[in-house]
């Protein structure tokens, strides 16, 4: 449910207020705000041969279109496993839809139902807003808790299934996600969440003579998807 919502934060201006003063927002504006409203509540239904209601459907400019699609493609192209958006995929990969419906927002306010057709105009306010959530988003997901790290243990969890023993280093799975991976902290918190649903045991120490080497059990059950 989380990746359905579209989320912003503000900067907070608690400590800043000034609680003696009320903000009265205009006459002319509250006019304006309720006429726009009214009349989007007076747009007459569309009705079928059999007295049906159907739906009004909008239609992108070929112009729209077009910005759309590019911008559909280069949320794609940061979603990967390195990409900037890959913490929060599941988010991100609904944000092209999420453009198309804030464009029928502003062109519906703004045409009512005088024609179907969206030009590139509105889409592009539409794309720049969704543009501007992205950093809000990845803001609201790292309050809500890191979701990074669960896709963290998601990859190592992947390639654990790959692995033909019953156990692994730190230092294995280290060296098979050095791209992913730049500091062992990040990879020993992914670690943390696998060995937190009994997919891997708890780190345990190996003497070697030398320096001690940290290594995993893994969960013969967690192969068989019964953990």
């Amino acid at each position: 449910m989380l990746a359905r919502f579209l989320y912003f934060i503000p900067k907070s201006n608690v400590g800043s207020r000034d609680v003696r003063n009320g903000y009265v927002i205009p006459e002319a504006l509250k006019i304006e705000y309720q006429n726009l409203a009214f009349q989007l509540l007076r747009i007459a239904p569309v009705f079928d041969e059999n007295g049906k209601e159907q739906p009004r459907i909008l239609t992108l400019s070929p112009d729209a279109l077009d910005a759309w699609l590019q911008f559909s493609e280069y949320i794609e192209s940061k979603q990967g496993e390195n990409g900037e958006l890959h913490s929060i995929q599941d988010w991100s990969a609904k944000l092209p839809g999420a453009a198309l419906r804030i464009a029928g927002i502003f062109h519906v306010a703004e045409y009512l139902e005088r024609t179907a057709i969206i030009e590139l105009g509105i889409m592009e306010r539409a794309l720049d807003l969704c543009q501007l959530l992205i950093p809000h988003a990845k803001a609201a997901f790292d309050l809500m808790g890191s979701i990074e790290e669960v896709n963290d243990a998601k990859i190592v969890f992947k390639w654990l299934h790959a692995l033909a023993g019953d156990r692994f280093t730190q230092r294995d799975a280290f060296q098979a996600h050095d791209t992913r991976f730049k500091k062992m902290e990040r990879l020993k918190k992914a670690l943390g969440i696998l060995a937190e649903r009994h997919i891997i045991s708890e780190p345990r120490t190996l003497p070697t003579g030398g320096r001690p080497s940290t290594y995993h059990l893994i969960n013969p059950m967690a192969r068989e998807g019964r953990v």
